[in-house]
């Protein structure tokens, strides 16, 4: 997986959810100039398609901060721009951290969002559906499921 691929997952996972707040945190080594860019790009896509209004994006490793970046609005009836360190009201933070989690296993190799739920929980592996049959769940659909009540 590239780090275009890993921005778009991200994105993806992250900007519905966070509603304005985009984290990216980069364990390990530090993309370079190409991959900040990158984020940049994705979150002005966001905003340009209205998926949020503003985001604030930090690129990190455990050691510093790489990158940090405001942009769209934080007050659009205002024209206030977004400033990075505006202060974010965020309901839930369970799903976007446990999403990154999943991608940054799925990148080290160690799982696949296309992997059965019951490898990782054996008391789903005799889910059925409501006509008796197998339910043969995935990371992909649970996850898929869970946004669609959100």
């Amino acid at each position: 997986m590239n780090a275009q691929q890993t921005t778009r997952l991200s994105v993806a996972f992250s900007a519905p959810i966070l509603s304005g707040l985009a984290l990216f945190l980069i364990a390990g080594q530090a993309g370079g100039a190409d991959s900040f860019a990158a984020v940049s790009h994705a979150m002005q896509e966001c905003i340009a398609t209205q998926e949020v209004a503003g985001v604030v994006t930090l690129i990190a490793t455990r050691d510093k901060v790489l990158d940090l970046q405001a942009a769209g609005w934080a007050d659009i009836a205002a024209k206030a721009p977004m400033q990075t360190n505006a202060i974010f009201w965020i309901a839930s933070m369970t799903k976007p951290i446990t999403a990154t989690a999943v991608l940054m296993l799925q990148e080290e190799g160690k799982l696949s969002v296309d992997d059965p739920v019951a490898k990782y929980l054996p008391e789903l592996g005799n889910l059925k559906t409501a006509e008796g049959k197998s339910a043969k769940l995935t990371l992909r659909q649970v996850r898929r499921r869970r946004e669609e009540h959100s």
